[in-house]
């Protein structure tokens, strides 16, 4: 790897270059013959994407410098070498003419009082000058040079006696420790300069840095898309040659920064933020961020649905749903009639009929299926935290509220739907508000001082008598009103009878496969039982019975609770019969509290104040 090129001159100053490196070890470093009278392609293949650095000698450093236009150092003339090329002329009284670049014959001046014969120093700024200054100097009685490369390449032609200048081991040696030294500072300035690059090219804003003369030192990815420029195309440029009107020189002088300050860059609207680079009291530059007006809506909704990653998707679609009756047929058609509008929509129907499966339907079917689908259960949240939960709330608004505060229900289910399931136990003192957010479609959060818009779907469920409540006043009849737009009745299992052993094959399938068991075949006494039921918690009533008859590999228990129904219903009734004695009247009363509350053992047992075992053991003694 040429991290530092070495152009010696002559093939002298190669050499002890050579030398040098290889009892140094230097691995980054190469030695080549180069000066400004080389053919170009020649010397050029050596500096390559790697090269750091370059070292050279009068003219030829002049010119490398330039042409590559890279760090150079030079191999410095001290009074000991011009004192070795006038030792090689020999003794003569004849006139001297030094000539050279600058930068070679100053060192002659050091020991022009110690030499008698006259000096004529030639300084000479461009090679193409050499011949002229030769041919007026030996005009003028001159035939005696010292100097660089130039007096060998010029004697043969011009017949004069001279000597060329060589650099001894010691300059070459100084001249490369300085060439480490600058290569190890660029090697940082790049570490920094990568870092900074990695950070900005990570920010979502535009991101330009200026140093204080105004030139360009970072221009990152974001930037280069907002404006379709590269960065090799603008780096080092005055920022205000890019972008006409972006006038930097107020920050620069007053040290004041400019905060959203909207602008238009490149015929686009930008929100630009202008924030001085201050060191110990000095402006050095100045960092500006940009963010496309545009994209601010993009970027809060992106915001809010990365609040959204805790599984607010709506998994089901309308053709998820099992059924084959006219009733289901007709709900669906009218619920898919519904998704393409953006107006309220109140669900009724028993517990368990699927409400909210319907509800992702809709939501899937409708212009917001790529937005959040966010579900709230309104029983489920304390009255004392349901304005936190569903509004949000600012950081410090409470004892024990988050840092940064929390985004509310609303926020999340921006650009998408919210679903407020059993929206009648949503306490009376919030309905006013919850009524506002949907007429206004912004909320503020507790302990927040602004509002925030939200653009949502709002679809409600449930399974009470909303008018029944509003004459009760216990449930806003305004609020109603406004969420009874679009209603949907879904009907319970009892009226579409004809979906029950449709629904139960389903459930055996999925709890087979889940469980990994063989699927069990229904007997039609089975299927007459499932039909003849009456499923008090619908359709989640009846996938409960069916995952629990595959975990058990039977129906047996089915049948056998239909038979403790099927005898009680021959049962007396409480002091009708003075006759019964009281264990049988016992029995009766544990098997009609059990029958009662749907079969359901939690129930019974919170009743009769037993335990399971009892019950159960009380239960089999009449099968």
């Amino acid at each position: 790897m040429n991290e530092i090129v070495i152009f010696a001159p002559t093939e002298g100053m190669l050499k002890k270059a050579k030398k040098i490196i290889a009892k140094n070890k230097y691995d980054n470093v190469k030695a080549v013959y180069g000066n400004i009278h080389d053919d170009i392609a020649r010397t050029d293949k050596y500096v390559t994407k790697d090269t750091k650095v370059i070292i050279s000698r009068g003219g030829s450093y002049s010119y490398y410098k330039e042409r590559f236009n890279i760090p150079a150092i030079e191999i410095r003339v001290d009074v000991y070498d011009v004192i070795d090329c006038y030792n090689k002329l020999g003794k003569t009284d004849e006139p001297i003419g030094i000539i050279g670049f600058t930068n070679v014959i100053y060192g002659f001046d050091m020991i022009d009082h110690f030499i008698k014969n006259q000096i004529t120093n030639i300084a000479i700024q461009d090679k193409n000058d050499i011949h002229h200054a030769i041919k007026t100097a030996m005009e003028n009685g001159i035939n005696t040079f010292m100097g660089d490369t130039t007096v060998r390449l010029l004697s043969g032609i011009h017949n004069f006696h001279g000597s060329v200048i060589e650099s001894r081991e010691e300059n070459i040696s100084v001249a490369i420790n300085e060439a480490l030294l600058v290569l190890s500072v660029i090697k940082n300035e790049e570490r920094i300069r990568s870092q900074t690059e990695a950070i900005t090219d990570f920010i979502h804003d535009g991101i330009i840095t200026v140093d204080k003369n105004k030139k360009i030192t970072v221009f990152n990815k974001e930037a280069e898309r907002l404006f379709d420029l590269r960065k090799d195309e603008v780096l080092g440029n005055n920022i205000e040659s890019i972008f006409d009107n972006m006038d930097i020189s107020d920050v620069l002088q007053s040290g004041n920064a400019v905060i959203a300050k909207i602008m238009t860059v490149m015929d686009k609207k930008m929100i630009t933020n202008l924030v001085p680079i201050d060191v110990n009291g000095e402006i050095l530059g100045v960092v500006i961020s940009f963010i496309a007006a545009s994209d601010v809506s993009v970027m809060d909704h992106e915001i809010r649905r990365s609040l959204a990653k805790h599984g607010f998707v709506a998994k089901y679609q309308f053709k998820d749903i099992i059924y084959q009756s006219n009733k289901m047929e007709k709900c669906i058609s009218t619920a898919k009639k519904y998704a393409q509008y953006d107006t309220p929509i109140l669900v009724c129907g028993k517990s368990g009929v699927g409400k909210e499966m319907l509800c992702q339907g809709i939501h899937n079917s409708s212009f917001r299926s790529k937005g959040p689908f966010v579900a709230v259960n309104c029983a489920a949240i304390p009255s004392t935290l349901f304005e936190s939960e569903l509004f949000g709330y600012e950081d410090g608004a409470f004892t024990g509220a988050r840092k940064n505060g929390k985004a509310g229900m609303f926020e999340i289910a921006h650009n998408g739907t919210i679903f407020l399931d059993e929206i009648s136990e949503i306490p009376l003192e919030f309905q006013g508000r919850l009524l506002r957010v949907l007429q206004e479609k912004q909320i503020m959060r507790i302990g927040g001082d602004k509002v925030i818009p939200v653009d949502v779907k709002i679809i409600c469920a449930t399974n009470k008598n909303l008018d029944d409540l509003v004459n009760q006043g216990k449930f806003r009849d305004d609020l109603f009103f406004r969420i009874n737009t679009l209603n949907l009745y879904i009907p319970s299992l009892e009226e579409r009878k004809e979906d029950i052993l449709i629904l139960a094959e389903y459930f055996i399938k999925k709890y087979s496969k889940k469980y990994k068991k063989e699927e069990i075949k229904m007997p039609e006494t089975v299927k007459d039982i499932l039909i003849a039921k009456k499923y008090k918690g619908n359709i989640r009533e009846l996938q409960g019975i069916m995952e629990r008859c595959v975990i058990l590999n039977s129906f047996e228990t089915l049948i056998e609770m239909e038979e403790i129904i099927k005898m009680n219903q021959n049962a007396v009734t409480f002091g009708e019969d003075l006759t019964v004695d009281l264990h049988t009247m016992t029995q009766q009363y544990i098997e009609k509290v059990y029958l009662n509350n749907n079969c359901s053992t939690k129930a019974a047992c919170d009743i009769l104040k037993i335990d399971r075992t009892t019950l159960w053991k009380r239960l089999k003694k009449t099968t």
